[in-house]
């Protein structure tokens, strides 16, 4: 959701954003019903379910534990209202007409954003990342950040 909320931001005033750093984004997100049914149905399993699909199987076994003990921060119908709303969003239209740079970082093993064509300006691939690309590689996104704000 964060990079929906980025690109509305972008677009909506292009006079204060220099630049997007966007992970594993795309202008449309799918949201699987295996997701949402684990929201649904038992979401005290989600954080699991996630660190099982988001994470890279080669994540490390110690950042999956934590990741997955973490636990549900929202209520249930917070975390099921806010997928739904990604399922919603569909800015694909919308995102060619970005002023700004846009790099996106996509992690290699990223198993829940598949469709990523569209998607204006430079795309980076990162081995051995899954969908969770800040907590499994923040030393790409702090560079990638560094570059669009030096002059």
């Amino acid at each position: 959701m964060g990079a929906l909320v980025a690109i509305e931001a972008a677009l909506a005033w292009p006079h204060k954003v220099r630049g997007l750093v966007l992970c594993a984004a795309a202008p449309r997100l799918p949201v699987s019903d295996d997701s949402l049914a684990v929201i649904r149905e038992d979401d005290a399993r989600f954080p699991g379910w996630m660190a099982e699909h988001g994470l890279s199987p080669r994540a490390k076994p110690a950042v999956r534990r934590a990741f997955a003990a973490a636990g549900v921060v929202t209520p249930r119908e917070v975390t099921l209202a806010d997928f739904q709303a990604v399922r919603a969003a569909d800015l694909g239209e919308r995102v060619k007409s970005l002023t700004c740079p846009v790099l996106w970082l996509d992690g290699a093993d990223d198993e829940l954003v598949g469709v990523t064509e569209g998607r204006p300006g430079e795309v980076r691939r990162l081995e051995g990342v899954g969908h969770m690309v800040p907590i499994e590689a923040p030393g790409a996104v702090a560079e990638a950040a560094a570059g669009m704000v030096r002059p």
